[in-house]
């Protein structure tokens, strides 16, 4: 270099700085370089070298810019291009083993190069990492296009194929015409993994593999081909599979899509991830699960204008969120309703009875507006799924829709002409006054008598009032005596508990026992300490809502249903609890430990 700066200095001045004390400047200038991994020091037998890395890629880029006018010559390799590259700058992929794997996942950026490593008696080839698959392919399809233009190749190959594809003989006459015509249509058939496209290429590899087994010795122009045949064979394989895959991954979504349309019609995620299709095989893993989450985001976003989109995401007890047709959503939400109104009405009765025994009343009894409101509490309460129905937007929005598609709701209507979502009366069907009735129509014939109900009610004030006075006079001080109602409501609730617990408790099984099976199957966490924190915060808390609801209602009934809507309560309205797995196991559990403590009375 220094010599070449002397000769050339004056005709070129740029080189005149490096006339003189070039050892100097060149390592000035080549250490920066090194530390940015541009270049490196290769010391060797004969030498030292200095690495070039963009050199090579350079090099490599040229001798794949032109493929039609290198498609008589073998790929590039070392040999061919007169270079040698450090090992540690090499990538090796065996063609025949490891390229597909790589097409799974392949190299970023171009750094190391690729070494293709073919079968015995098959010279490497070098590549980039960025002309994989696609620049690769075009080269190789053109070196067969090459191949098939000398001599009668052409003719005599598509006549030894005939016998592979019976039938199909215009089909393989135009694969062939395009190969010589159109050859990057052929690769972007081959791309699609077309059937006929993989079937051909198949047959056409396999044939000319098996022809050149029989020479004793190959030629550049033979090896060239075998090059291009086992790229092309490993990569249609590839293709192909992946074209399987797809097709596979489309069944699964039709599937998917027919399912979730099916009664309940309402799912959640962890049971949309359940799903299998009609030989039993799980949907999920024919997609993945990213690609089921982009198929539900899509499902739930994507509509036209004033439609709401194919499936609805809708919001049930606790949070729960679950997915639904919007089709789907009237008949569901019909179910719920159908379902809901005996348990709402046997409920309102059951409290009317109970409250008119003790010759009582209560505004909901009287007035439109409270028992609207008594019906709500109930409906919260007892149905949750379809309180959170009815107060959804979406429910309007979807019947709607299927209105204005000509679709007839006949007299099972939730929303009037205006869009008004109709009292609970109304979509319950009862009648205050009918309900009142009824329940009263039950019981002897004196419940009936406002005048004596009257005097009955004013006589059990009056009693309660001394009941009160009595009370503070004993926390003043006063004697103490024990009511015997007090006595006789203590055995109420022992009996209520004897009672529940040998309809719970299996007849092989005690109290104690059965609850702590229940724990091991709810009560998940490894730390000792931390299940004993928790199980006795829910005792506690179990404790407590129970001593209130028998403080609170005096009237209510201690039956297996009642206890399990209170411990369905306690368990949804506690965001610990209702992120807990074994959701069932702790109902029960709850229900079980609240028998205990009825047992017990005093708590």
């Amino acid at each position: 270099m220094e010599k070449y700066a002397q000769h050339y200095a004056n005709e070129q001045p740029e080189w005149a700085r490096w006339a003189k004390d070039t050892s100097r400047r060149i390592w000035e200038e080549i250490t920066p370089l090194f530390e940015a991994g541009k270049c490196t020091l290769l010391t060797e037998q004969s030498g030292t070298r200095i690495y070039m890395n963009r050199f090579y890629l350079d090099l490599l880029e040229n001798a794949y810019q032109s493929p039609d006018d290198s498609a008589d010559m073998i790929f590039p390799n070392e040999t061919t291009l007169k270079i040698k590259i450090p090992l540690d700058h090499l990538r090796s992929i065996n063609v025949t083993t490891d390229l597909v794997t790589y097409l799974g996942s392949p190299q970023e950026g171009p750094l190391p190069l690729i070494k293709l490593i073919f079968p015995r008696g098959i010279p490497d080839a070098l590549v980039l990492s960025s002309m994989i698959p696609r620049r690769l392919m075009e080269a190789a399809i053109l070196k067969i296009r090459s191949f098939l233009r000398k001599t009668d190749n052409k003719e005599y190959i598509q006549n030894k194929l005939i016998p592979y594809h019976q039938g199909k003989e215009n089909q393989l006459r135009d694969v062939f015409n395009r190969i010589m015509v159109r050859p990057l249509e052929c690769l972007s058939n081959l791309e699609e993994g077309e059937d006929f496209s993989f079937l051909f290429w198949s047959s056409f590899s396999g044939m000319i593999k098996s022809d050149f087994a029989k020479r004793n010795e190959l030629e550049n122009e033979d090896l060239l081909v075998l090059q291009s045949l086992y790229l092309i064979e490993i990569i249609n394989n590839y293709y192909r599979a992946k074209a399987f895959k797809r097709k596979e991954r489309s069944m699964a979504f039709n599937d998917l899509d027919i399912l979730i349309g099916q009664p309940p019609y309402a799912y959640s995620i962890d049971s949309i991830i359940k799903f299998v299709n009609s030989k039993g095989v799980p949907l999920l893993g024919l997609y993945s699960d990213e690609d089921l989450q982009s198929w539900l985001h899509n499902k739930v976003t994507d509509h036209k204008e004033d439609e709401l989109p194919a499936l609805l995401l809708i919001t049930g007890p606790a949070d729960a969120k679950r997915y639904i047709k919007k089709e789907n959503y009237y008949p569901f939400s019909l179910k719920l309703l159908l379902d809901g109104r005996p348990i709402v009405r046997k409920a309102v009765s059951d409290r009317w009875l109970s409250i008119i025994k003790d010759y009582q009343d209560e505004p909901a009894m009287e007035k439109d507006e409270e028992f609207e409101r008594l019906l709500k509490r109930y409906v919260g309460e007892l149905t949750p799924e379809l309180m959170a129905v009815l107060t959804d937007k979406k429910l309007f929005l979807a019947c709607d829709e299927m209105e204005r598609g000509g679709i007839v709701f006949d007299n099972s209507r939730f929303f009037s002409p205006e869009g008004a979502l109709f009292p609970m009366a109304t979509l319950f069907l009862v009648n205050r006054k009918e309900m009142l009735s009824d329940a009263r129509a039950i019981l002897p014939f004196w419940y009936s008598i406002p005048l004596l109900i009257s005097f009955i009610s004013f006589l059990q004030k009056m009693k309660n009032i001394k009941g009160e006075m009595a009370k503070k006079k004993a926390e003043l001080g006063g004697p103490k005596r024990t009511a015997p109602a007090n006595k006789n409501r203590d055995m109420e609730i022992r009996e209520a508990g004897q009672k529940l617990e040998t309809e719970i408790v299996p007849p092989d099984n005690d109290i104690d026992n059965y609850l702590a099976q229940l724990e091991n199957r709810w009560n998940t966490l490894l730390k000792k300490q931390a299940r004993e924190d928790l199980l006795t915060d829910i005792q506690s808390l179990v404790r407590d809502r129970l001593r209130q609801t028998l403080r609170g209602q005096r009237h209510v009934m201690l039956t297996k249903d009642s206890l399990d809507k209170l411990a369905r309560r306690i368990v949804e309205e506690n965001p610990t609890l209702r992120d807990l797995h074994n959701q069932d196991y702790l109902r029960q559990y709850t229900v079980l430990y609240m028998v205990k403590l009825l047992l017990q009375v005093k708590f």
